[in-house]
């Protein structure tokens, strides 16, 4: 052990590492950490130094603060964010409430060599899709708060991809990496309602990895329990996305009933793709790898043909 710093939250998401960065008139290997109390800082990874960080920021505005939830004592951030090396950028979606008011999620740009928000961040993030399912309202299902961002972000195509679990049904959503404008919406479950122990549908979690995409600019996850009837519900599979979300294709396990059954996400783990190959790797809780074709997912068959 060389050392340690000290943050005021846990960290959930993982620590990402910039080398070489210009901060304060040097040049330093950086380490980035973003903690459930919503505070984002920037460490020299190799000079403990006074132990103060390069740079902190919170990303409370006056008077709020993080939720109450599955983790304690407090969320904030939960995901892992990305960096984009061009731009010098790194996204961060946060959750944080004021008192008396609804919770909200936002997704913030933030400077590497400063922490300040970029891109006229940070934007409140929403989402709505037609929907006949027990939250629906009016014919419309929106995202709410008890979801938790906890998959990695993925920067691709020029957008962020930020998943949502841990709430009634799952949610893909893409934000445009300049403008920060949404650029696509996708529910895994609008119209049946969740099952099984913790009533989900298709919450987009992959154990804390997340979204990945391929050379043509194609987005894959993985989904946990709920209802499947390869339509509009789309529990325990692999999805195959275009970059503004609209679905291509699909692989969906033989035992997805069983799955769903007996909490065994297909998105307890992450989902990887080969490179120099169209195949993709996924396993979640059932203890087994699935070995797809991203040119041909191969649905849902019996004993997994497709696979």
């Amino acid at each position: 052990k060389l050392f340690s710093y000290q943050v005021d939250g846990y960290v959930y998401g993982q620590p990402l590492l910039v080398s070489s960065l210009s901060i304060n008139g040097g040049t330093h290997d950086v380490l980035y950490a973003a903690t459930e109390n919503d505070s984002v800082y920037a460490f020299d990874a190799d000079t403990y130094g006074t132990g103060a960080p390069l740079w902190k920021v919170s990303l409370l505005e006056t008077g709020e603060m993080p939720i109450g939830g599955a983790i304690k004592p407090y969320i904030g951030v939960t995901s892992t964010p990305v960096i984009d090396m061009t731009t010098k950028t790194m996204y961060v979606v946060s959750v944080q409430v004021k008192p008396g008011t609804s919770a909200n999620y936002r997704l913030h740009a933030l400077d590497l060599a400063t922490g300040a928000e970029k891109f006229g961040g940070p934007v409140t993030i929403k989402a709505s899709v037609a929907g006949t399912n027990s939250d629906a309202v009016n014919g419309t299902v929106s995202l709410a708060t008890p979801c938790l961002q906890r998959a990695a972000l993925l920067l691709a195509n020029g957008n962020v991809y930020i998943g949502f679990g841990g709430c009634h049904s799952g949610w893909l959503l893409a934000y445009d990496a300049q403008t920060l404008a949404q650029t696509g919406v996708f529910n895994s479950s609008p119209n049946l309602d969740g099952e099984g122990k913790y009533g989900g549908a298709g919450g987009i979690w992959m154990g804390g990895g997340g979204p990945v995409a391929d050379s043509s600019g194609n987005v894959y996850v993985t989904t946990g329990n709920g209802p499947w009837d390869g339509q509009t519900a789309w529990g325990d599979s692999v999805l195959k996305f275009n970059s503004q979300l609209q679905m291509l294709d699909y692989f969906t396990p033989d035992s997805f009933q069983y799955m769903n059954c007996s909490d065994a996400d297909l998105a307890g783990g992450g989902l990887l793709l080969i490179p120099g190959t169209t195949e993709a790797l996924a396993g979640g809780k059932a203890s087994k790898l699935y070995l797809v074709n991203t040119a041909n997912l191969g649905h849902e068959q019996a004993n997994d043909a497709g696979a």
